[in-house]
């Protein structure tokens, strides 16, 4: 057994990505619209545009339109721009976004101008993690928002100002949001709003749960330490975790094993 096993560990090392963080999903959505009303030239002539992206990919998009005409009686000019930048992978999630509005109108005029950008990835620990967050922010009159919460459950942490936390997350699946928006609205006035966010987010799974001797490296040695408790399957005080169950389910399995291969690929402790 113990030679099938070394060949199913040589086998399995290279085909099998590190557990840790699978991204379940991500929604990315900005939109924008710049409206001005000038009559008799221009009535309610609005610019207006929406872009979203539900791939795990990275992605960038923006938008940027400023449409100005003069009425019989003054003028209105409004700009909007939106534009995001954003990724989701197993090691970390990043986001950058900004929101621009400004509108300008004199006489019988009017301007308007609205902007929303919103970024949400769904992603699974399959053990416990802290999640390092690191956030920067300024605004002008808009409000970006960043949030985590459990899949089912309330908030554990919001922000809408620059921070850097530390979270610790249970097992199970995650949600992290930005979003942000405002809406300008005038006659007779000039008003401009803007603002900027940048989130980057990391997880530390703490000691290598492969590395059963706690030297930093998944190498021979745990793989007999392994070999051994993968001979005896069930963990003999269950539920107080045994080495070599991996996933803790109580049993030092194949579920294990694939684990444990991934790990013994990679060698060193991330």
């Amino acid at each position: 057994m113990f030679a099938k096993f070394a060949f199913a560990i040589a086998f399995a090392a290279g085909s099998v990505a590190l557990a840790g963080v699978t991204i379940s999903s991500t929604s990315r959505a900005i939109s924008g619209t710049a409206c001005v009303n000038a009559p008799p030239t221009a009535s309610n002539w609005c610019e207006t545009d929406t872009k979203t992206n539900s791939v795990v990919e990275p992605w960038t998009a923006s938008i940027s339109f400023g449409p100005s005409a003069a009425g019989a009686i003054g003028a209105a000019s409004s700009v909007t721009q939106v534009a995001q930048t954003s990724d989701a992978t197993p090691s970390s999630l990043q986001a950058s976004v900004t929101m621009y509005s400004f509108v300008q109108a004199s006489g019988t005029c009017s301007a308007s101008s609205s902007v929303t950008n919103d970024y949400q990835v769904l992603f699974h620990l399959d053990r416990d993690a802290d999640m390092l967050i690191s956030v920067s922010a300024s605004n002008d009159g808009i409000a970006f928002r960043a949030s985590v919460a459990p899949l089912v459950g309330s908030e554990i942490y919001s922000t809408q100002i620059a921070d850097t936390e530390t979270l610790s997350l249970t097992a199970g699946t995650w949600k992290l949001l930005i979003s942000g928006g405002r809406s300008l609205s005038c006659v007779q006035c000039f008003s401009s709003v803007s603002a900027t966010m940048s989130l980057a987010a990391s997880f530390d799974f703490g000691p290598c749960p492969a590395d059963f001797n706690g030297d930093t490296f998944v190498d021979d040695n745990d793989f007999v330490i392994f070999a051994a408790a993968y001979n005896e399957l069930i963990c003999p005080d269950f539920p107080t975790p045994c080495t070599g169950d991996i996933n803790q389910d109580g049993y030092v399995d194949d579920a294990d094993f694939v684990l444990f291969a991934a790990a013994y690929n990679e060698l060193i402790c991330p």
